[in-house]
C-alpha cells in the first residue's frame, strides 16, 4: 500500500488514506508467489509448493480461457497456464492418489493452449496410466499436430494403438515412424506382425499378437479398449418430430427387433408411424469431449462405466485356448463353479479328437462377418427415412440380397414382414424367395404341428406373392426361357422349395416334375459352364439346407423313388433272401450325394420311407458275408442324422454353433427319440464288432474304413451329447439318484454316445497310443464334469465306460510292452483277443513303423500317462489306489460318483477280476503293483480256496512229510518218469487233479487271484529290517506269502513258477535266519529257542522238495541245470559247520548217515548240473564234497585242477588245491611217500613239482627219512608261497587265505614260525589305531579284486580274483575261527597286551559284540593264562621286578572284579584247562596282591578294592568261600594299615609335668578336662586264623618297633605337615566302620578316657576309679582314635562322630565340591589333595558361640608371650577340617540325658583342654623315634 500527499499540506498529515493496489503490483505479487511455488517445486517440498502454486491459481486476476495473442491479458493466461503445468508436477510427484488432479490441470492446460506439444505429450503419459486409453490417444494424436515429428508422442501413440486394438490406425503410425526412421526396431515388428499372411490355426494373429510396451508407459489393463470416440464432436441437436432408435448391437436382428417395437404398438393403435428414425449404432468407445466432462464432473463413474464396458466384450480366442491348456482336471472338485457352462464341455473335450476327414467336422467354416459394417451402411444409407415402415420395407429388401448368416432370431424378419404387407409396397422376387424359404426352414424344424402348418402357409403365401410379381411385369412367353437362363440360381431356390412344400402336402407327384425342373436348371449350368458355372447355391440364412447342390436334389428325387420301391419290392426281395439285391438297389438311391453337409427332419418322421430304406439295407449288410463296411457305416450315420433331425438335435453345435442355447431349448424336443437312443446303442456294437474284424493291414475283410463316414458319426455324436447336456443337465445334475425314467434314458445315452465315440476311433489303426490316451483322458474328465463317470449304458451295469477304458489302456501298456520285446505269448494273445481287441504282434508294418517312431523317453512317458489314466479309472469305479505310494493318493481326483471301493459280494470281486486278468497275465511284477490293492480287496472275499480242497491239502502234506524218502527222489531226479514219480508222491492216493471241476462258480478267481497277488505283494523278507525272519511276524510273514503259492498249486498243481517261487521263499528263510541269527543271536542264545532249528530244517526240506518238483516240471536242459545247481547248494548248505546252528569248538556237525546222504545228493546234483553246463563251481563243490566224503585226496584235486582250468582268474579253487595240500603235509608226517608224490604232483611251482617227482620216481631205497623230510619241507614251502599269492594285492581281504597260511605256519613249528603265523593272522585283527580289532571283511563276488599280477615262485603270473561270494554266516563263522586261533597264539607268545585288548574289544565292539558273546570267557581264560605265565615267570627268576610283579597282580585282581561269577569256570573250559592252572592258584594270585598292598602300606588302594568288591557282591557273606575269603583278606589288611598310619602320626612323647599347674576352675566338672588315651596290644593285631603267617610275621617284624611305643599314650594333635594325613586317615576310618562287616577284627587297640588331673608324669593309673575304659568294637575305636588326632579332643560318643562324618559328606556332595568317600586313585597324595578345605572348618567348630567359663576366658586371654616360639600344634588353630557346612560344636556335644560317663562329657573349647598340658610336651620330637610310612608320600 502507498499513499499520496501534497508536499506543503500539514492539515492532512494524520488523515492520509491508502490507495488500492495498482494491477501491475498485483501481477508482480502473484510472479513471486508463482516463483516461490517453483523454488519449493525445486526443493521437493510438495506440500508448499501445491499451496503456494493453488494461490496462484485461485486469484481472481488471472482470465480463464485459450491464449491470445493479441490481448493484453496473453502474459495472464500464459502464467495460468504455466501454473497449471507446474502444479500438475506435483501432484504428480505426490503420488498416484493425486493423479485425478493432475489430470484436471493437463486438460485446463490445453484448453489454454493447444499448441504445446509438450503438455500434450505429459497428458497422454499420465492419462495411459491411469487406464484411459482414449484421452491417452487423444493426447498424443494432438501431440502429433502440434509437433509432427515429435519421436515421443509417435513412439507411445503407437504403444497405445496396440493396447486399443486399432489395428488400422496402429499400422499407419508404425508406416510414418519407418518414413523418418526406416530402421526402427520396435516400428519394423508391429509392421511385419500386422501385415504377417500366414494364419496359425487357433493362434492369435494381426495386432493379437502385440503387447503394449514402452518405457515410460504404464498400462493397467493391456488390450483392452475403452469405450470413448474421440472423433465424436458430439451429438446435433433433434427436432421434436424425431425418434431416436439405439441398438443394442450392430446386427440385422436388431434392427429388426428395435423396428417391431416400435410397429406393433402402432399397429395395434393404427397410429402413424410418420416419424424419422434417428438410429444410433452402438460405440466401442466415447467421444474425448465427453471423457473430459466426465473427469471434470466425476473421474469414477466415468471408469466404473468403462470397466463395465470392458467385461462385455467376448474373452478373446488365445486366452481361451491358454485357459483351456492350463486348466487341472483332476481337481474337479475346485474347478466345478455355479458358473461353469456344463453345455459346452463337450465341444470343449471330444472335439479335437474328430477324424480330420470328417465332412461335418470341417463344415464349420465361417465366412468373414461383416454384419455390422454392413448395418451401419444401411442405417447410413437410410438416414432420411420416412418412419418405421419405411426402413421396415427397406430393411427386408436389404437383408433378401445381403446373404446373411442364419440366426435363431430370423423369425423376426417373417414378423416385420406380416406388420408391413399391408402397405400397397410390392416386394421384388428375391425378397419374396427369401421370406418363402425362412418360412419353410422354420416349418421344418418346428416340433409343434400347428406351427409348422403355419410356417408352411407363409411360405406359400410368399412363393404366390413371387408368381404374382413376376406375372404383373409383362413377360412374354417367349421369353421365359431367357428368363430362366438369366435368374437360374433364383429359379433353382424356388422350384427347390416349391418341391419342398409339394412333398409336404403329400402330393410327390407334383414334387417330383419341380424337384426335375431344378435338376434340369443345375444340368444346363453345367454344359454351359463358360456362360454360368452353377455348381452350389449358398443358403447360408438356412439352418437346415444352407446350401442347394445338384445332390442335394437329386437325392431328393431318389427319396421319392425309394418310398415307390418300399412300398412295392423290396419287402418281397427281403422275404426271399435277397440281401445283396437289395443293397445293391437301395444304396444308390440313399447315398447319391458326395458332400452331405446338411439334412432335414421329413414329415413323415420316424415312419418315413428313407428311415426304412435304411433299416433295410443295415439288416441286408449284417447278414452278407463279407460286409460292405462303407454302405453300412453310411447307413447308420444316415439313420442317426434322421433320428437326431426328429427329435430336434442339431449337427451343428459348440464353436460352429449359431444360435443360443435359450433358442435351442425352446425348438428341441424335451425327451429324445428312443429309437435315437438305440442308434447310439447299436452304432457302439457295429463299432466292436468291426473292430474285432480289423485285420493288421487295417482292412476289413478287404475293404479300408472309410474315415471320413467315421468323423462324421464321431461329429453327430457329439451333437448327440451336446443336445443332451444342454437340455438336460442344465436343469438338474443328473449323477442323484432321484432321476425319472426318462433322465434316466437320457444319462445313458449320454454314456453310450461317449462309449461310441472312444470306440469309433479305434477302426483307425494307424491313431498313435499318446492319441487314444488323450481321448480316454478327456471323456472321463468329461463325463467327470457331469457326474457320470461311473454312469452305466443302456441295459449295462455300472461304470460301462471305466471298464472299457480300464480294458483299453491295459491293451495299450502290453501294445507298448510288446514294442519293446518285439513278441508278446501266446497265452497273453489269446486272452487279450477274447476281450474285444486283436492280438498284439511286433512283426506287421504298422507296429514297426510305430516302433521306429518313438523314442525311449517318449515310450517311458507314454508309460507314466497309461499308468495315470489308468490310476484314476480304477480309483472312480473302484475306489482303490493302484499305487503305493501314499503321497500320490492327492493327485487322484475325487470325482462325484467316485466308488469307494466296497466290494459287497463275491460277484462284484469276481467282475473286478475279469477285467484286470488279460492285463495281469501278461505283466511283470512291476505291472502287477499296480494291482495291488484291487488284488488285496478281492481276496477280502476269496480268503482262502474252497474247504473241500483244503481238506486233505496235498502240497502240504508232501512237503512236510516225515516218511517220504527223499532220498530216492533225488536219485531219480532228471530221469525218465521222474515227473510221475514225484507227482505219484504227492497224491499218494492215485487222485492226480488233471482237471479242476468246473463245479465251483468262481473258478477263474481260485486258479489265478493267488498266484498274482503273490507276484504283487512284498514276497522278498530281505527288504525288511534285519533280524525280522527271527520274531513271530517275521515267521508269520513267511507263513502268509508261501500260503499264496500253497494255494495257487491246489488249483495248478504244474504251475512251475509257483513251485520256484516257493522253494525260493524257503530259501530265503533259511539265508535270512543264519544271516541275522549269525549277527544278532548267540550259539547259546539260539540253542535255546528250539523253534529257530526246527524252523530251518522245515524250510530247508521244503525248498528240497520244491525245487525237485520244479526240476520235474522243467522243460528245457538248461532250466534243468540250474535246478540241479540250487539242489546241490541246499543239500551243501546242510553240511556247513556255520554258526548259530555250531560253535566251531564243542557243538559240531555230527557226521552221521542223514550227513553222508546230504553229501551224496549234492555231488550228484552237482555232477548233472555239470553234465548241462561246464561251470568251474560245480567242479570246484564237486572237490570240496570229494574231501568230505573221504574221497582219495587225487580226486578232489582233480576236480580242483579242472575248476582252475575253467576259470583260470578264480582265486576260490586256486586257494582250495593249495590248502588241502597244506592240509595233507601237516597231517601225514614227513616219511609219508605217497602223500608226498600227491602233493608235489599238483604242486605250485613247477620247478618244485619237477625237482620232487624226480627224487620220489626213482624209487631209491637209500632215500633216508632225512631226504624225505627235505622233500616234505619243500613241498610244504611251496604250499605257503601259493597261499601267499592269495592275499597280495588286492586280495589282501581274502581272509581265508590268510587264515590257511597262519596255520601252516604254526603247524610247521620252526623257530619264528609261532610269531610269523601271530603277525600273519593279525593283519585280521589290527589296525593303525588299535593293537586289536575286527579288521575283516565279507568277500564280495560282485567286486573284482586281484587286478594286480603276481609272480610265483617259478616266474608265472597269475590274475586273480574272487568270484564266490561270502554269506554272513560263513563270515562271522571265520571271524570265531580266527579269533580263537588268534588268541591262542598271542598266548603261547605271551602277548598280554593285545590279549587285553582283545579281551576288552569282544565284549564292547558293536558290531559283533552279540555273535562273539560266548567266546568272552575264552578271551578271559587266554588272558589270564598269559598273566600267571608271566608272573611265574618273575617269581622264578632271581631278580624279580617288583614293580612289573606288582603290576601284573594288580591287573589280575581287576579281572577278577570284573568277571567274578566266571572266575571259577574258567578253569574247566577245554581250551584253559590245564594242571598249573586251578581254581585254587588263581585265588592264590589274589592274596598276594593284597598282601602286596598291605606290605607297602597301600591304604587307598585296599579302600578301593574293598568298594568293589562290595559292589560287585552285595552279600559278600552269602557268596561262595573263595570270594568271601578274599573280602576278609581286604579288611583285614585295611585295618592293620589304618592301625600302622595312625600310629605313625600320633605324637609318642605326650609327658606331662611332676607337678601339674593346673588352674582352678571353678564350677568346671570333669568334662573339660577328659584325654583320650590308646594302648596297642600287638600279639592280637599280628593273628589271624586264614592268613598266610609269613606274611604276618615279615609284617610284625618290620612294624612292631613302632607299634609298641603306642602304650598309654594320650592322643593329641600331630604336627603341621601330618595334619592332611589326619584328615584323610578320619575320612578312611569312617569308611572302614561303613563298610568292613566281612571279617571279625581282632581286639588289638584299648581307649580310655582320663582326666587331667589323674594325670602322672610316665604313666597311667589304669586302675583307678575315675578312669574311663572305652568297650567297642575296632571299628569304633578306630574312628575314635582318628577323630582325636584330627581335632586333639576326646569326644567318646561314637554317634556323634558319625552323624558328623555323615554330615560333612552330605554337605560336600551337595556343593560337589568334594569327591565321595571311596578313594578313585591310588595314591594318599591324591586323596588327601582332594579335601584341601578342611583346614577352614575347624576354626568353624573351635570358635563356636557356646558360652566359655571365666577361667577358660582368662587363659584364653593370656599374654602371648608366654607361649614358646615354636608354634604349639595344639595351642593353633586347626587348618584342616572338614567343610564349613559341616556340623557345629553344639550339635556334637548335645548329648540326651541318661547317657554313659564317658559318653556324655563335654567341653567348651580346644584351648581350655590343651592349657594344662606344657608346650615342651606337646611339642614332636621325631629325629631319633622310628616312624611308620609318611602318608604323605605313600
Amino acid at each position: 500500500m502507498f499513499s499520496i500527499a501534497a508536499i506543503n499540506d500539514t492539515d492532512s498529515k494524520d488523515q492520509w488514506e491508502p490507495l488500492a493496489p495498482t494491477k501491475e503490483a498485483q501481477e508482480f505479487r502473484l510472479s513471486q508467489i508463482y516463483q516461490e511455488g517453483l523454488l519449493k517445486l525445486q526443493a521437493k517440498e510438495y506440500e508448499k509448493a501445491r499451496e503456494l502454486l493453488e494461490n496462484v491459481l485461485k486469484d481472481n486476476l488471472l482470465p480463464n480461457g485459450q491464449v491470445d495473442n493479441s490481448g493484453s491479458d496473453g502474459h495472464l493466461l500464459q502464467l495460468r497456464f504455466l501454473t497449471l503445468k507446474n502444479l500438475a508436477t506435483v501432484f504428480l510427484q505426490q503420488g498416484s492418489n493425486h493423479y485425478e488432479r493432475a489430470l484436471h490441470c493437463y486438460l485446463q492446460a490445453v484448453e489454454i493452449d493447444s499448441k504445446d506439444s509438450v503438455v500434450w505429450n505429459q497428458l497422454g503419459t499420465l492419462s495411459c496410466s491411469m487406464g484411459l486409453l482414449s484421452i491417452s490417444r487423444w493426447a498424443f494424436e494432438q501431440g502429433l499436430l502440434c509437433s509432427p515429428n515429435n519421436w515421443n508422442c509417435m513412439e507411445k501413440l503407437l504403444e497405445v494403438l496396440i493396447a486399443i486394438g486399432d489395428e488400422v490406425a496402429c499400422l499407419s503410425i508404425a508406416e510414418l515412424i519407418l518414413r523418418h526412421w526406416p530402421s526402427h526396431s520396435r516400428a519394423i515388428k508391429v509392421k511385419h506382425v500386422i501385415e504377417e499372411s500366414e494364419i496359425i490355426p487357433f493362434a492369435p494373429r494381426g495386432i493379437d499378437k502385440l503387447e503394449p510396451e514402452h518405457v515410460r508407459l504404464k498400462f493397467l489393463d493391456k488390450r483392452k479398449a475403452t469405450n470413448l470416440d474421440l472423433n465424436d464432436k458430439g451429438s446435433t441437436k433433434r427436432s421434436n418430430q424425431n425418434t431416436i432408435l439405439d441398438l443394442p448391437e450392430a446386427s440385422w436382428t436388431a434392427l429388426a427387433g428395435e423396428l417391431l417395437k416400435i410397429l406393433i404398438p402402432l399397429n395395434d393403435s393404427n397410429k402413424s408411424g410418420d416419424f424419422r428414425l434417428i438410429i444410433r449404432m452402438p460405440c466401442s468407445s466415447d467421444n474425448p469431449r465427453k471423457e473430459k466432462e466426465a473427469v471434470d464432473g466425476s473421474l469414477n463413474s466415468a471408469n466404473t462405466e468403462n470397466n463395465m464396458n470392458e467385461e462385455q466384450h467376448q474373452e478373446r480366442r488365445s486366452s481361451r485356448l491358454e485357459r483351456l491348456r492350463s486348466r487341472k482336471p483332476e481337481k474337479e472338485e475346485s474347478d466345478f463353479t455355479p458358473t461353469k457352462d456344463l453345455v459346452k464341455l463337450v465341444p470343449q473335450f471330444l472335439e479335437p479328437f474328430v477324424m480330420v476327414e470328417s465332412g461335418i467336422a470341417d463344415s464349420g467354416v465361417t465366412i468373414q462377418d461383416n454384419e455390422s459394417i454392413d448395418v451401419a451402411q444401411f442405417v447410413s444409407k437410410t438416414s432420411k427415412n420416412y418412419g418405421a415402415y419405411h426402413i421396415a420395407g427397406m430393411l427386408l429388401e436389404e437383408i433378401a440380397c445381403r446373404g446373411v448368416m442364419y440366426r435363431d432370431t430370423f423369425e423376426k424378419f417373417l414378423d416385420l414382414e406380416e406388420l408391413t404387407r399391408n402397405l400397397g409396397e410390392n416386394r421384388t422376387p428375391e425378397c419374396s424367395l427369401f421370406l418363402a424359404e425362412l418360412a419353410y426352414d422354420f416349418g421344418k424344424r418346428s416340433s409343434d404341428t400347428s406351427a409348422c402348418s403355419d410356417f408352411m402357409l407363409k411360405a406359400s403365401y410368399h412363393l404366390c406373392k413371387l408368381i404374382e410379381s413376376v406375372a404383373l411385369n409383362d413377360i412374354d412367353v417367349s421369353a421365359i426361357g431367357s428368363l430362366l437362363d438369366n435368374k437360374r440360381a433364383f429359379w433353382v431356390r424356388f422350384f427347390w422349395v416349391s418341391g419342398k412344400l409339394s412333398v409336404f402336402n403329400g402330393d410327390k407327384e407334383k414334387a417330383r416334375k419341380e424337384f426335375g425342373v431344378s435338376l434340369a436348371l443345375f444340368k444346363n449350368s453345367e454344359k454351359e459352364r463358360n456362360k454360368d458355372n452353377l455348381v452350389s447355391i449358398s443358403l447360408p440364412h438356412l439352418k437346415v439346407m444352407n446350401e442347394l447342390t445338384v445332390d442335394s436334389v437329386l437325392h431328393e428325387i431318389n427319396l421319392l423313388e425309394v418310398d415307390f420301391l418300399m412300398k412295392n419290392s423290396v419287402n418281397e426281395m427281403m422275404e426271399k433272401g435277397f440281401y445283396l439285391e437289395c443293397v445293391n438297389l437301395l444304396a444308390p438311391l440313399l447315398f447319391c450325394m458326395k458332400d452331405e453337409l446338411s439334412f432335414e427332419k421329413d414329415g413323415e418322421g420316424v415312419n418315413s420311407a428313407e428311415l426304412s430304406a435304411l433299416n433295410v439295407v443295415i439288416k441286408s449288410c449284417e447278414r452278407l458275408k463279407p460286409m460292405d463296411v462303407n454302405v453300412y457305416l453310411r447307413c447308420h450315420k444316415q439313420k442317426l442324422r434322421i433320428l437326431m433331425a426328429v427329435t430336434g438335435v442339431e449337427e451343428c453345435f459348440g464353436t460352429k454353433k449359431s444360435c443360443n442355447e435359450t433358442e435351442l431349448r425352446k425348438n428341441s424336443s424335451t425327451m429324445l427319440h428312443p429309437l435315437l437312443s438305440e442308434e447310439v446303442k447299436a452304432i457302439s456294437q457295429c463299432t466292436l464288432e468291426m473292430k474285432n474284424s480289423i485285420n493288421p493291414c487295417g482292412n476289413i475283410n478287404g475293404s479300408v474304413i472309410p474315415m471320413r463316414i467315421i468323423g462324421d458319426i464321431q461329429s453327430l455324436l457329439l451333437a448327440v451329447m451336446y443336445h443332451i447336456a444342454n437340455i438336460y443337465f442344465s436343469k438338474k445334475s443328473l449323477e442323484t439318484d432321484d432321476l425319472d425314467d426318462n433322465e434316466r434314458r437320457q444319462k445313458s445315452c449320454f454314456v453310450d454316445a461317449a462309449i461310441a465315440f472312444f470306440r469309433l476311433q479305434h477302426l483307425n489303426p494307424n491313431i498313435p497310443i499318446k492319441t487314444q490316451i488323450e481321448l480316454i483322458i478327456a471323456i472321463h474328465e468329461m463325463l467327470a464334469e457331469y457326474g457320470i463317470c461311473c454312469a452305466s449304458g443302456e441295459g449295462e451295469e455300472d461304470g460301462t465306460f471305466l471298464k472299457l477304458a480300464i480294458k483299453h489302456l491295459l491293451h495299450l501298456d502290453m501294445k507298448l510292452k510288446s514294442i519293446n520285446k518285439g513278441t508278446e505269448s501266446t497265452q497273453c494273445d489269446e486272452q487279450v483277443s477274447q476281450e474285444g481287441y486283436g492280438k498284439i504282434s511286433g512283426n506287421d508294418s504298422n507296429e514297426s513303423e510305430f516302433n521306429k517312431q518313438l523314442t525311449e523317453e517318449e515310450k517311458e512317458d507314454l508309460e507314466i500317462e497309461i499308468d495315470t489314466a489308468l490310476d484314476q479309472c480304477f480309483f472312480c469305479l473302484y475306489g482303490l489306489h493302484l499305487r503305493s505310494d501314499p503321497s500320490y493318493e492327492d493327485d487322484l481326483a475325487m470325482h462325484k460318483n467316485t466308488s469307494r471301493g466296497d466290494y459287497q459280494t463275491k460277484e462284484q470281486c469276481a467282475d473286478v477280476f475279469q477285467y484286470i486278468l488279460p492285463y495281469a497275465m501278461a505283466s511283470s511284477r512291476t505291472g502287477l503293483v499296480k494291482l495291488r490293492r484291487v488284488l488285496r480287496a478281492i481276496r477280502k472275499h476269496f480268503p482262502q480256496p474252497p474247504d473241500s480242497l483244503l481238506d486233505g491239502n496235498a502240497i502240504e502234506k508232501f512237503l512236510d512229510d516225515q516218511n517220504l524218502c527223499e532220498d530216492k527222489l533225488s536219485q531219480k531226479a532228471g530221469s525218465h518218469g521222474f515227473q510221475d514219480a514225484i507227482m505219484n508222491a504227492i497224491y499218494q492216493d492215485g487222485s492226480i487233479p488233471t482237471n479242476i471241476e468246473r463245479s465251483e462258480p468262481y473258478m477263474d478267481v481260485y486258479r489265478n487271484l493267488y498266484f498274482l497277488l503273490a507276484q504283487s505283494e512284498e514276497m522278498s523278507a530281505t527288504d525288511k529290517w534285519a533280524g525280522f525272519v527271527l520274531t513271530k511276524e517275521g515267521e508269520e510273514f513267511v507263513q502268509q506269502t508261501a500260503n499264496l503259492f500253497k494255494y495257487d498249486l491246489l488249483f495248478n498243481p504244474t504251475r512251475l513258477e509257483s513251485w520256484q517261487h516257493l522253494a525260493t521263499i524257503y530259501d530265503e528263510e533259511v539265508d535270512l535266519m543264519l544271516n541275522d541269527g549269525s549277527k544278532q543271536i548267540n550259539v547259546t542264545g539260539w540253542k535255546k529257542n528250539a523253534s529257530f532249528a526246527q524252523r530251518v530244517d522245515t524250510s530247508r526240506r521244503r525248498s528240497r522238495r520244491c525245487l525237485l518238483m520244479t526240476l520235474a516240471l522243467a522243460k528245457t536242459p538248461v532250466q534243468q541245470g540250474e535246478i540241479h545247481d540250487l539242489l546241490a547248494l541246499v543239500y551243501y548248505d546242510g553240511l556247513q559247520n556255520v554258526v548259530p546252528i555250531y560253535d566251531q569248538r564243542l557243538n559240531l556237525p555230527l557226521k552221521d548217515t542223514e550227513w553222508t546222504m546230504f553229501c551224496q545228493n549234492s555231488m550228484r546234483h552237482f555232477e548233472k548240473a555239470f553234465a548241462q553246463k561246464e561251470d568251474w563251481s560245480y567242479v570246484y563243490y564237486m572237490g570240496k564234497l570229494s574231501e568230505k566224503l573221504k574221497y582219495s585226496r587225487e580226486t578232489s584235486f582233480a576236480y580242483y585242477e579242472k575248476a582252475i582250468a575253467l576259470n583260470p582268474s578264480a582265486v576260490d579253487p586256486f586257494y582250495r588245491m593249495h590248502a588241502s595240500r597244506l592240509k595233507l603235509l601237516w597231517s601225514c608226517g614227513h616219511n609219508d611217500k605217497e602223500a608226498l608224490k600227491i602233493a608235489a604232483l599238483y604242486s605250485f611251482s613247477q620247478t618244485t613239482k619237477e625237482t620232487v617227482m624226480n627224487i620220489l620216481d626213482k624209487s631209491n631205497p637209500e632215500n633216508t627219512p632225512h631226504d624225505l623230510g627235505d622233500m616234505w619241507h619243500v613241498l610244504y614251502n611251496d604250499c605257503l608261497s601259493a597261499l601267499q599269492i592269495c592275499i597280495e594285492g588286492d586280495l589282501k581281504h581274502f581272509h581265508k587265505a590268510r587264515y590257511m597260511l597262519a596255520q601252516g605256519l604254526y603247524r610247521k613249528g620252526e623257530i619264528g614260525d609261532l610269531e610269523k603265523a601271530k603277525d600273519e593272522l593279525s593283519f585280521c585283527f589290527k589296525s593303525s589305531r588299535s593293537c586289536f580289532t575286527i579288521n575283516m571283511w565279507e568277500i564280495d563276488s560282485t567286486v573284482k579284486k586281484g587286478r594286480r599280477k603276481t609272480p610265483g615262485i617259478a616266474g608265472n603270473r597269475r590274475v586273480l580274483e574272487v568270484n564266490l561270494a561270502e554269506s554272513s554266516r560263513k563270515f562271522i563263522t571265520c571271524i570265531r575261527k580266527y579269533i580263537l586261533f588268534y588268541m591262542k597264539l598271542l598266548e603261547e607268545t605271551g602277548d598280554i597286551t593285545t590279549l587285553e585288548r582283545a579281551y576288552i574289544s569282544i565284549r564292547a565292539d558293536k558290531r559283533f559284540s552279540l555273535c562273539l558273546e560266548d567266546l568272552v570267557p575264552i578271551a578271559l581264560g587266554r588272558y589270564i593264562k598269559a598273566l600267571t605265565t608271566s608272573i611265574n615267570k618273575i617269581e622264578t627268576d632271581t631278580n624279580i621286578d617288583n614293580t612289573a610283579f606288582e603290576h601284573l597282580l594288580e591287573k589280575m585282581f581287576s579281572l577278577y572284579i570284573e568277571q567274578m561269577n566266571l572266575w571259577s569256570d574258567i578253569c574247566s573250559l577245554p581250551e584253559i584247562k590245564c594242571p598249573e592252572l586251578s581254581e585254587t592258584s588263581l585265588f592264590g594270585y589274589l592274596f598276594k596282591y593284597i598282601q602286596i598292598l598291605e606290605k607297602n602300606c597301600k591304604l587307598e588302594a585296599l579302600e578301593g578294592i574293598n568298594e568293589k568288591i562290595k559292589k560287585r557282591l552285595k552279600n559278600p557273606k552269602l557268596s561262595n568261600t573263595n570270594s568271601a575269603k578274599v573280602h576278609k583278606h581286604v579288611s583285614m589288611s585295611w585295618c592293620r594299615c589304618l592301625v600302622i598310619n595312625m600310629a605313625s602320626i600320633t605324637p609318642l612323647n605326650s609327658r606331662f609335668l611332676t607337678e601339674p599347674q593346673l588352674p582352678t576352675l571353678p564350677d568346671t566338672g570333669p568334662t573339660n578336662n577328659q584325654l583320650l588315651c590308646i594302648d596297642i596290644l600287638t600279639d592280637q593285631l599280628w593273628q589271624s586264623t586264614f592268613e598266610d603267617t609269613n606274611h604276618l610275621k615279615i609284617m610284625e617284624n618290620k612294624w612292631n618297633s613302632l607299634l609298641l611305643k603306642i602304650k598309654d599314650v594320650v592322643i593329641k594333635r600331630p604336627s603341621e605337615e601330618n595334619l592332611e594325613p589326619a584328615t584323610m586317615l578320619l575320612r578312611s576310618a569312617y569308611n572302614f566302620y561303613r563298610d568292613s562287616s566281612c571279617a571279625v577284627l581282632p581286639s588289638c587297640l584299648n581307649l580310655y578316657a582320663v582326666p587331667c588331673q589323674l594325670l602322672t608324669e610316665g604313666h597311667i593309673e589304669s586302675n583307678l576309679h575315675s578312669v574311663d575304659i572305652l568297650e567297642m568294637n575296632t571299628q569304633k575305636k578306630l574312628l575314635l582314635w582318628a577323630y582325636a588326632l584330627l581335632h586333639g579332643r576326646c569326644i567318646t560318643n561314637v554317634s556323634l562322630i558319625i552323624k558328623y562324618c555323615e554330615e560333612n559328606v552330605k554337605s560336600k556332595m551337595k556343593k560337589g565340591g568334594g569327591s565321595s568317600s571311596i578313594p578313585t586313585t591310588p595314591t594318599m597324595h591324591s586323596l588327601v589333595t582332594s579335601h584341601t578345605g578342611v583346614g577352614k572348618d575347624m576354626v568353624g567348630v573351635s570358635s563356636g558361640k557356646e558360652t566359655t567359663t571365666p577361667s577358660t576366658t582368662t587363659v584364653t586371654n593370656a599374654d602371648p608371650t608366654s607361649l614358646p616360639e615354636t608354634k604349639n600344634t595344639e595351642n593353633a588353630p586347626t587348618k584342616l577340617d572338614f567343610d564349613e557346612g559341616s556340623v557345629s560344636l553344639q550339635e556334637i556335644e548335645a548329648v540326651p540325658p541318661g547317657s554313659s560317663v564317658g559318653e556324655s562329657r563335654g567341653f567348651s573349647s580346644t584351648v581350655s583342654l590343651l592349657v594344662p598340658c606344657s608346650s615342651a610336651d606337646t611339642t614332636m620330637t621325631n629325629s631319633d623315634e622310628p616312624r611308620g610310612p609318611d602318608c604323605t608320600n605313600t
